[in-house]
């Protein structure tokens, strides 16, 4: 059975769009975001236990370590 040149065309768009979607899944930015946030977020843990330590907090020293190692 034939297809129509509507069909054709609907069809041709349909894996266009597939095809972008596979494309921008290749390039992995969604992770790279993810990677950007969770970097930043880290970062900030730092900067907050610094600043609680400056208010004079005391708890277990291992933090700064684990900051370190992630």
């Amino acid at each position: 059975m034939a297809m129509t040149r509507e069909e054709v065309q609907s069809a041709i768009r349909s894996l266009d769009s597939k095809v972008d979607n596979l494309r921008t899944a290749s390039t992995l930015s969604d992770m790279r975001k993810e990677t950007s946030t969770l970097e930043q977020d880290i970062d900030g843990f730092a900067t907050q236990l610094k600043s609680i330590r400056d208010y004079g907090y005391v708890f277990d020293r291992e933090l700064e370590g684990q900051l370190e190692d992630l």
